[in-house]
């Protein structure tokens, strides 16, 4: 079951990617590779290191704008990386150490700031509408099922909150 919940993962991330995606820009990167990165054991790479330094990573030419801009410019929706945006913004949002204006402000003046996007490109209302999406429901799969337009959810109509195994503390606890 694993296996087949990965497989689908994989193919819906590269569906919204469309291209592999490296720092920097350099090298093509594919889904199977990085799968196999984390697989590996003797990288121990957790999430709490992948999940690092989210304000560097959502810099314009960094990890998730960089791939994200990118796939944008390719036709694609990058609505995978937008959630993984949200998520980034989330975690700062409970930080102590992010900047008091940071932790207030909405997604749009953020990615302004971080990754000089206006307010009105496409991925910053992406990420926006996910960041909305996962404050309400701190789930990662209903924003990006709304990103998608499949399971739209009427205000007060939000599932029960349950923490993935997987999710960060600070987006778990988040107010």
């Amino acid at each position: 079951m694993r296996s087949r919940a990965t497989t689908r993962a994989r193919h819906t991330t590269a569906g919204d990617l469309g291209c592999g995606w490296a720092e920097g820009g350099s090298e093509q990167v594919t889904a199977d590779a990085l799968l196999a990165r984390y697989a590996n054991p003797v990288l121990c790479d957790t999430v709490e290191r992948v999940g690092r330094d989210p304000l560097r990573k959502l810099a314009r030419g960094d990890r998730i704008c960089g791939p994200a801009l990118d796939a944008i410019a390719a036709g694609k929706p990058a609505n995978a990386l937008a959630v993984t945006a949200a998520a980034a913004l989330m975690a700062l949002r409970t930080d102590r150490t992010t900047p008091a204006w940071l932790r207030g402000a909405p997604a749009a003046e953020v990615l302004s700031t971080v990754a000089q996007l206006p307010a009105d490109h496409e991925f910053v209302r992406r990420v926006s509408l996910a960041s909305s999406v996962l404050t309400r429901t701190r789930s990662p799969l209903t924003a990006l099922a709304h990103l998608r337009g499949h399971g739209l959810l009427p205000t007060g109509h939000e599932p029960a909150v349950h923490a993935p195994r997987w999710a960060p503390t600070s987006i778990v606890s988040a107010s």
